[in-house]
């Protein structure tokens, strides 16, 4: 039986945990946030750059390419490759004060490693912790918050050696990706709802169709019918969009792939037509392939679809996510789509907004539990 999202977390959280009680290294003392945090700087460098504190030897071998294949993999559905995270390799003794300020920083240790920097790594680690990591073979993470900036999150990465290491870094490939991703996504969140929220416009949706979503500010409803809503952020750099559609659920086989992009054709071609030329409206674009996949949202199936999208006379077009699922309690299946188009520029971090806009999705029952809670 698939495993929640949920018990996925439990389990590495289990072991992040674990480590911490038994690792510690030299440089941050025991504990996992720093008391001290307030009189630190803000953390440096963009959401999604990593860097990676690593010997050059291995990081042009198997577990360099464990990160190239895993964290910096292109995003499908995106016309241009772009990697979920931008990697920077960085010698360990290159590590000043600037970088140490990042906001995301990956430290790996091999402990068989005996180059300079091997050693070097090596020495961080206290000995008590490299006996526990020889004898306990599962154990291959920490994490540690705030330690040189606010708003920082420091990963450990080790093993024995580097057989060891790369068999627990592939075991827990969708779960450590699972972990950087909602990092990310947290992040993006902070920043951008600190910057406003239209709770006004939240509410209407909320009390004319029993769902709620949370509305940044430069966003504003673009359209609304009795079943269809569209809310749209448009600048002269990005235009980004999120549409909601529901009706009646009647069977699963809405969940088949060529079901889905077949629903979806109906909505775009229905609602996303250009007002002045309605002979105009969003398509599909096959010039790569829709991937679908099964997944869950606020802990029930659903399903994620990447893909391209096109004017039909393929004056413009860009990348979207969606989400399709059902509430249970209204017998409805939601159709949850975030669009974009940015001629010219990248489209990763826009596509991420969408995608934490959207995860603020919630149904009616949700939405009472919310009040009553």
């Amino acid at each position: 039986m698939r495993r929640s999202n949920k018990e996925k977390r439990s389990h590495i959280n289990y072991i992040i945990i674990l480590l911490s009680l038994l690792f510690s290294c030299s440089q941050q003392g025991d504990n996992n946030n720093n008391p001290d945090k307030d009189l630190l700087p803000e953390a440096a460098g963009e959401i999604v750059e990593v860097l990676v504190v690593i010997d050059s030897t291995k990081w042009a071998g198997p577990v360099g390419d464990f990160f190239r294949e895993s964290l910096g993999a292109a995003i499908p559905g995106l016309p241009q490759d772009e990697p979920y995270f931008t990697l920077r390799r960085i010698d360990p003794f290159k590590m000043n004060s600037i970088l140490k300020a990042a906001k995301n920083i990956i430290y790996v240790t091999i402990l068989d490693d005996n180059s300079r920097a091997g050693v070097f790594m090596r020495n961080n680690i206290t000995p008590e912790s490299i006996e526990r990591i020889k004898n306990e073979p599962d154990l291959f993470m920490y994490t540690k918050q705030d330690q040189y900036a606010r708003g920082q999150e420091i990963t450990h990465l080790f093993g024995t050696d580097d057989a060891s290491l790369l068999n627990n870094l592939n075991k827990n490939k969708d779960r450590l990706m699972n972990y950087f991703q909602q990092t990310a996504n947290t992040r993006t969140s902070a920043e951008l709802y600190s910057k406003g929220e239209k709770k006004n416009i939240t509410k209407k949706i909320a009390d004319k169709y029993k769902f709620s979503i949370r509305v940044p500010n430069g966003y504003h409803i673009a359209d609304e019918k009795e079943n269809f809503l569209w809310l749209r952020f448009l600048d002269k750099e990005v235009d980004k969009s999120i549409i909601v559609y529901f009706k009646d659920y009647t069977s699963q086989e809405v969940f088949k792939e060529e079901n889905l992009l077949a629903l979806r054709e109906e909505i775009t071609s229905t609602y996303l037509r250009d007002v002045e030329k309605p002979e105009l409206y969003i398509t599909y674009q096959d010039m790569l392939p829709m991937k679908a996949n099964a997944t869950t949202f606020h802990n029930e199936f659903a399903m994620e679809a990447y893909g391209l999208w096109r004017v039909n006379d393929n004056s413009l077009g860009g990348s979207y996510k969606s989400l399709a699922f059902v509430d249970q309690e209204l017998n409805r299946l939601y159709y949850v789509e975030g669009f974009v188009s940015a001629p010219g520029k990248n489209k990763r971090e826009a596509l991420r907004e969408l995608e934490v806009i959207m995860s603020t999705f919630k149904n009616q029952s949700q939405l009472v539990n919310q009040i009553n809670s």
